[in-house]
């Protein structure tokens, strides 16, 4: 095969090396074992291993992120779509929880990849080899073509066999929608869904879309759908699996036992009963009865023999407790594999890579991890220096876009560029090494600056905001139309084909059987939301202006009185709305009048200190955090006062947000008070900024009613000549013998819950210095100062990843 330059030219230097050709004997003869070879490097070996052997490689290793260092390297040195993951089961078999159907679709992904014989590499945890897998023709894909003929309602029925769930409007992978003669499906493994366009039976096109916008694109011929489900679902498989379990029941099975029998001889389900399923089948398979040609490897043995036992004594205690309970519970083994079986296939590998081993024990690739240099960047030219001596090849690993920007800061430093000193290279690495059978040193941008923040994927724009909120859209539920105001939701539907909507603003019932014909087959492009308004009539919206509509958000358990279509009172509704506002203005204008003429210091950055600050933040922003976070440290670097309301659910990265912003202040040699309204909030404000900023040279200090005399005495004269950076409290930090040598920045969590007093004193501490306040639950006039453009509001509305907005 090709591999990416420079990465051919190394794979034949490390091919031809002793150690390798040694290892590769070893493996020939029956067995092989290597130290010193961790996972990064050990992704390189292994690839040319697969190469040599022509047989992919199954490797399992003691954890995930093991798993994900192992095919970022691969990535690296042999390109995209040659290693893939089965992901670790996040539920246990006795949790009644619905798995996610993300993590699904990782599964059958990377089972139907590697069975395809398009996987060099796939890498598993040891919790991931006690999954009960089917027959290989249990992963085969339901296969679609333009001309095909289909049944719906049937195809509805398979897809729901295949683990898809039927929902109005397609938006994340496992959903499907049908909307008169358009079937959208989001399939496993796809990074777009697909629309099928039908006439009559017959698929008249296929094509991708996009899920913001609804609009569709790029024609297919064909394409195929991989079940979501590794064994088959729907009612036909809960009424089977009710008629196995009442044979283990017993006689007098438990009330929970008989409300689960109840459900499924219904057709219906229950939260975790996918992990039953396994039952149904004539035989499940290990992943080694599934690909018999793998050559298996072992990361670390002895842990992961400990990884499996621990995972079966788990099991175990869960079954106990659940029988202890009369809870509904099967035996472990019915519902994975026993651990003896699990064991037999850590300890059959036929490659194994341990930590350490005694001389002559192992072949000993004597990989070491290369450097951090944050904040030492100086040192660099000699660690390059070194590395020529040593007669390696220095690369730096870095996206393209960041080439340019490396090479200027190294040529600075008098550093040499190219195959003579360090070579730029695209890619992205989180810890390099070095790798002596190959003669080179491998370093990851992140190594010398830390890395440029994680922005995410965009939105597609307007859309975005109404889509969040139209995925939960019900009949019946309120909408409002920026032109029209408050309608109730009726339906989705196509205005042309059979049943279809007639077109026109305010949309009559359906079209006449006479006009179907000429309004041609029900598509996408003629989609319309159908909307009711006050006596009757209705409104068709095309799907292309779904930006016009918001679903309506008001008081609990109060409908709103429904517009008049064409009529006065939304636009009476508006006028009152602006003439409030309008009379808001004055008294909210004077409020800022003398924060608007006051001068802050200017907290100007960004220095190498505060980049590494960012780099240590151990997750990937959200794109609202990290725009939050930009315009945040925007405001500290002008002389204008910063007055920044930040809004966010709980666990939404707002903590986040202002530790940038005090790390930013304190840089710049200015002092920080963080307040909060109860203690509580204050101590785990404490515990949270003490662990993140642990190993920077800040000064982080609580002041309570609980420190008191001379310790209390010293601690406000330390805050006094600024040898604190960072203060936090209660209200007792607004006290008047709390004195800051140079307070640069406040930062206020739910300062609608301080009191009168205190925040009149706030308002003292306020004149000159920036506040950021942070609110998950702005009151009414805080939240309307922000709209008024008066306060300044910044809003974190993605939640991060895996984790849902609060309802």
């Amino acid at each position: 095969m090709m591999r990416p330059a420079p990465w051919g030219e190394l794979s034949l230097r490390i091919a031809e090396h002793p150690l390798f050709t040694s290892f590769a004997s070893h493996l020939a003869a029956g067995r092989g074992r290597a130290t010193r070879l961790p996972p990064a490097a050990a992704a390189w070996v292994f690839d040319l291993i697969a190469e040599q052997v022509g047989r992919p490689v199954v490797v399992v290793v003691p954890h995930e992120s093991d798993a994900f260092a192992w095919l970022e390297s691969l990535r690296l040195v042999a390109g995209e779509g040659v290693g893939g993951y089965f992901a670790t089961p996040s539920l246990s078999p006795y949790q009644e929880a619905e798995a996610s159907l993300t993590v699904r679709a990782q599964e059958v992904t990377a089972l139907a990849d590697a069975l395809a014989g398009r996987l060099r590499a796939l890498l598993v945890t040891p919790r991931a080899l006690f999954r009960r897998l089917p027959e290989a023709s249990g992963l085969s894909p339901v296969r679609l073509a333009r001309g095909d003929e289909i049944d719906l309602d049937e195809l509805a029925l398979r897809l729901t066999a295949l683990g898809y769930r039927r929902v109005d409007l397609v938006g994340e992978v496992g959903d499907f929608a049908v909307r008169g003669g358009v079937f959208d499906l989001f399939a496993a493994g796809d990074e777009e869904p697909l629309r099928l366009d039908l006439f009559g039976n017959e698929i008249e096109s296929l094509r991708r879309f996009e899920v913001e916008s609804q609009r569709s694109h790029d024609e297919l011929r064909e394409a195929a759908v991989l079940p979501l489900a590794l064994f088959p679902e729907g009612p036909d498989s809960a009424r089977r699996l009710a008629r196995v379990l009442a044979d283990v029941a017993g006689e007098e099975p438990g009330r929970e036992t008989r409300d689960h029998l109840a459900t499924l001889a219904d057709g219906g389900q229950f939260a975790g009963w996918e992990n039953l399923l396994p039952l149904l089948a004539p035989r499940t398979l290990t992943l080694a009865d599934l690909l018999p040609d793998a050559l298996w490897v072992a990361l670390d043995p002895a842990a992961l023999a400990a990884e499996v036992t621990h995972h079966g004594q788990r099991l175990a205690e869960e079954f106990a407790a659940r029988r202890e309970h009369q809870r509904f519970a099967l035996e472990p083994a019915l519902l994975e594999h026993p651990v003896e079986a699990v064991l037999a296939l850590v300890e059959g590998a036929k490659a194994e890579v341990v930590p350490l081993a005694a001389p002559g024990e192992a072949v000993d690739f004597g990989v070491l991890t290369t450097d951090l240099f944050h904040g030492q960047l100086p040192r660099f030219p000699n660690e390059v220096a070194a590395t020529r001596a040593r007669g390696e090849r220095l690369l730096l690993v870095a996206p393209q876009e960041r080439h340019a920007a490396l090479g200027e800061l190294l040529e600075g430093r008098d550093v040499v560029l190219g195959r003579g000193g360090v070579e730029i290279v695209t890619g992205e690495v989180e810890r390099g090494y070095r790798l002596p059978a190959a003669g080179v040193a491998i370093y990851g941008e992140t190594q010398l600056l830390p890395r440029p923040m994680a922005r995410g994927k965009r939105g597609k724009g307007r859309f975005g905001p109404f889509l969040a909120t139209l995925r939960d859209l019900k009949v019946g539920d309120h909408v409002v139309h920026n032109d029209h105001g408050i309608g109730q939701f009726v339906a989705l539907r196509s205005v042309g084909g059979p049943g279809g909507a007639a077109p026109g603003g305010d949309g009559a019932a359906a079209l006449p059987a006479s006009m179907r014909k000429l309004a041609g087959p029900a598509t996408a492009d003629n989609e319309v939301m159908e909307i009711l308004y006050a006596g009757g009539k209705r409104l068709l919206v095309p799907l292309a202006r779904l930006d016009l509509i918001q679903k309506y958000s008001g008081i609990e358990g109060i409908a709103p009185r429904l517009d008049q279509l064409g009529g006065s009172s939304w636009n009476r509704t508006k006028s009152k709305v602006r003439t409030g506002m309008r009379d808001m203005a004055e008294e909210l204008l004077k409020l800022y009048a003398e924060r608007q003429l006051a001068r802050a210091p200017i907290l100007a950055g960004s220095t190498d200190l505060e980049r590494q600050f960012a780099a240590a933040f151990p997750f990937d922003e959200t794109p609202d955090q990290a725009d939050a976070i930009t315009v945040v440290l925007e405001d500290l670097g002008q002389s204008k006062p910063m007055d920044r309301l930040l809004c966010g659910d709980v666990g939404f990265g707002k903590t986040e947000v202002a530790m940038r912003a005090a790390f930013r202040a304190v840089d710049a040699g200015y002092q920080v008070a963080v307040l909060a309204p109860t203690t509580i909030l204050a101590d785990q404000h404490l515990e949270v900024f003490t662990r993140r900023f642990e190993g920077f040279p800040v000064t982080i200090e609580r002041i309570s009613r609980l420190r008191v005399g001379k310790d209390l005495k010293d601690l406000k004269t330390r805050i006094a000549a600024g040898k604190v950076d960072i203060t936090l409290g209660t209200h007792r930090l607004l006290s008047k013998d709390v004195e800051f040598d140079r307070l640069g920045l406040v930062i206020v969590d739910e300062e609608q819950r301080f009191g009168v007093a205190q925040k009149e004193r706030l308002k003292q501490l306020k004149k000159n210095v920036h506040v950021l306040a942070m609110s998950a639950t702005p009151l009414p006039r805080t939240l309307q100062l922000s709209l008024a453009g008066v306060r300044d509001m910044v809003v974190i509305e993605t939640p991060p990843k895996d984790r849902m907005a609060i309802e």
